[in-house]
């Protein structure tokens, strides 16, 4: 028994990291989109990746079930706190992964040759919830799965934990929506901002040197 345990949480393990790596380099590459317009090879790249994180959520689920069997037999007084709080957090990112394939994605698809930056408010801000949660999601799985100090805590207190990193999550993904039209025009659009401002100064300053030089004639 000690052997498949082990067995299966090696597979349970594989599909954490895969999932994690896939999902951080997923939003890597996305965020190339924010300057530059969306290719159909970058298209094609997500949908490739988002296929691997799926097949990884399978594992997890598959490997993760088997464990809860193995350990408690689906005695629910048998689960702990942290075990409750995985499921919830496996069951949020199926539903995140869902909405990629039904809703991102497409979207993405729709606008393409477009820029992130480009994009309706709307259509930025949707898109950094989801990916806002499917980081959070993530982390919070790994560091489940990483820190022993979860084994002793409520549900309620690593709930209230991992919440904080949604918090910061969702934040900083909706500010960059927000942001995403003034970080692409960068310092360029500063620059291409000065020159009218310094051309609209010039009479101004021509002005005051012609009035400068009638008052001392």
């Amino acid at each position: 028994m000690s052997m498949a345990v082990d067995l299966v949480r090696f597979f349970h393990l594989v599909g954490l990291a895969l999932g994690f790596g896939l999902a951080i380099y997923a939003d890597a590459r996305f965020m190339r989109s924010l300057q530059r317009p969306t290719g159909a090879a970058d298209l094609a790249a997500l949908r490739q990746i988002h296929g691997f994180v799926a097949a990884a959520l399978i594992v997890l689920w598959v490997s993760g079930l088997t464990l809860l069997a193995l350990r408690t037999g689906f005695d629910p007084a048998a689960i702990s706190d942290k075990l409750r709080v995985k499921l919830c957090l496996a069951t949020l990112l199926t539903v995140n992964a869902v909405m990629i394939g039904r809703v991102a994605l497409p979207m993405m698809e729709r606008a393409g040759g477009l820029a992130f930056a480009a994009l309706p408010l709307q259509s930025r801000c949707l898109l950094a919830m989801i990916g806002g949660a499917s980081a959070a999601s993530w982390a919070g799985l790994m560091a489940l799965g990483v820190f022993g100090v979860f084994k002793t805590m409520a549900f309620v207190e690593i709930a209230a934990l991992l919440s904080l990193g949604f918090v910061v999550s969702f934040t900083g993904a909706l500010t960059l929506a927000v942001l995403a039209p003034y970080l692409q025009a960068g310092m360029g659009g500063v620059f291409r901002l000065l020159p009218a401002a310094l051309f609209a100064a010039a009479p101004l300053h021509r002005r005051r040197d012609e009035q400068c030089a009638t008052s001392q004639g």
